[in-house]
């Protein structure tokens, strides 16, 4: 039986950082994001609710992703819907608000 060494490449401290920053920037766009949503601009959420899910997938098993991912095909055109039903009741109640200050 022969002994085998394996010659591997040193470049660990390289990936260990890169993760590393890769963690930092992660951190900073979802505190970015939710700062943003506070503001009322949700651009930024929907590219964190897109890595959220590949997170998730990736973390679990690929059914747990195509539920999410089924849950926001479903979801998505329902939350709009109520969203712009909502807008209208809001501008009909601003109308009404205007026609009896006048």
């Amino acid at each position: 039986m022969e002994e085998k060494i394996l010659q591997t490449k040193k470049n660990g401290m390289a990936v260990l950082l890169l993760t590393l920053a890769g963690y930092v920037a992660a951190i900073a766009a979802f505190v970015l994001a939710a700062f943003q949503m506070e503001l009322e601009n949700y651009i930024l959420g929907v590219p964190l609710l897109i890595s959220l899910g590949f997170y998730v997938g990736s973390l679990t098993s690929p059914y747990v992703f195509y539920g999410f991912v089924a849950g926001l095909i479903v979801g998505l055109p329902l939350s709009v819907r109520i969203f712009l039903r909502m807008m209208g009741d809001i501008n009909a109640l601003r109308a009404a608000l205007r026609d009896v200050e006048e």
